[in-house]
């Protein structure tokens, strides 16, 4: 007979959007706004999880754990145990955050300190939590960076949390002391109300760079997204520019000086880091229209930069294949960025992953049907 449960559970597959994907050693774990971890295996299979709330957010810790990062708590599962898909819906560990005043205080980021062994959590209250990985108890609220507004991203070089709000700020702290706030920074440009969707520091921990959106009082949508770069110790704006569309997710690649933009339209490279070079866009490719692997066109709300042997490993399993100047090889055109970074993109709906470089879609990761996709 039809097992209604894995009907429904499809139906809300087909209406969510993966907030995180994480790859390793070839296994992709996407985190879904369902309550769902989807797994893909190297070998072509896929499994799902219950983890019980919407997944915002996920991180290895010691390349031992899997956090995912949900509402109003942390789960850890073993990572080892879903390497041997060997796996359950009931987590290892789990944390709660204390209660708010706010009625959602969901996890929307999460970073793990290799160096202290701690957690670092960006709530939908404005706080910034730290656990102890050690204790379930052990939870502090270690700053309140933003009033009544998300933090949506942190990142973390040498002493230096950056955080992006939803109110377009972001804060610069030091984690080693409690609520103390070295300074906080804003992605609005000409008084326009931005929000802030992702931070990264550069390896020196000098730079700052943020992205997001403008919002449009006109409009219920943003038509256009914000990127700054600014000087960590004095706080002042090397360079920003106002981007075509929102901002969703960003990488980077700190060798290359390139800076990867996940859009609501479509994929976007800039040039970064520094205060002699100014924000150059090196390629404006609309990839957005090339995702209708599942019939219709997406907007990409996560960016993962992945290895080259990712995907030639996983064209093994499926019916493509392509060339080195597929993959980007011996391209030499005016656009060379070097060996083409290949990326894991998704979003709505939650079904499937996209990957591809920012010249051409190579194929999806799906969980709506059985391998090889």
């Amino acid at each position: 007979g039809i097992d209604a449960g894995r009907v429904m559970e499809s139906a809300q597959l087909r209406s969510a959007t993966v907030y995180d994907v994480l790859e390793k050693d070839g296994l992709v774990v996407a985190g879904v706004s369902s309550g769902h971890l989807v797994i893909w295996y190297p070998s072509g299979e896929w499994r799902r999880m219950r983890v019980g709330s919407a997944v915002y957010c996920l991180t290895l810790m010691n390349d031992e754990a899997l956090l995912c990062a949900c509402d109003q708590f942390v789960a850890l599962y073993s990572w080892s145990t879903i390497v041997s898909g060997e796996i359950n819906d009931k987590p290892a560990k789990h944390w709660q955050i204390p209660a708010s005043q706010l009625p959602t205080a969901e996890a929307n980021c999460i970073l793990w300190d290799a160096t202290k062994e701690r957690i670092f959590i960006g709530a939908g209250d404005g706080g910034i939590y730290c656990f102890d990985p050690s204790r379930f108890d052990a939870c502090a609220l270690i700053a309140s960076v933003s009033s009544n507004e998300m933090v949506l991203d942190l990142h973390l070089k040498k002493n230096i949390l950056a955080a992006a709000c939803d109110d377009g700020s972001i804060a610069l702290l030091d984690p080693r002391k409690k609520q103390a706030i070295h300074k906080t920074l804003s992605l609005a440009l000409n008084q326009q109300r931005t929000f802030c969707t992702c931070v990264s520091l550069d390896p020196t921990a000098n730079w700052v760079t943020a992205a997001g959106g403008i919002e449009d009082p006109t409009s219920v949508s943003s038509s256009s997204g914000a990127l700054a770069t600014f000087h960590v110790s004095s706080g002042s704006v090397a360079h920003a520019t106002s981007i075509d569309a929102p901002v969703r997710a960003m990488a980077s690649r700190p060798d290359t000086e390139k800076l990867f933009l996940a859009t609501d339209i479509g994929l976007q490279t800039f040039d970064i880091w520094g205060s002699s070079t100014s924000f150059t866009k090196t390629s404006n490719k609309n990839i957005a229209t090339q995702f209708k692997g599942a019939g219709q066109v997406r907007s990409p709300a996560v960016l993962t930069l992945l290895d080259d042997s990712f995907c030639r490993d996983r064209l093994s399993h499926t019916s493509k294949s392509f060339s080195d100047s597929d993959l980007g090889y011996g391209n030499g055109g005016a656009e060379d960025l070097g060996p083409i970074p290949t990326f894991l993109v998704a979003g709505l709906p939650a079904t499937y992953i996209d990957i591809c470089t920012p010249y051409r879609h190579l194929f999806s990761l799906r969980h709506d049907m059985p391998p090889p996709y």
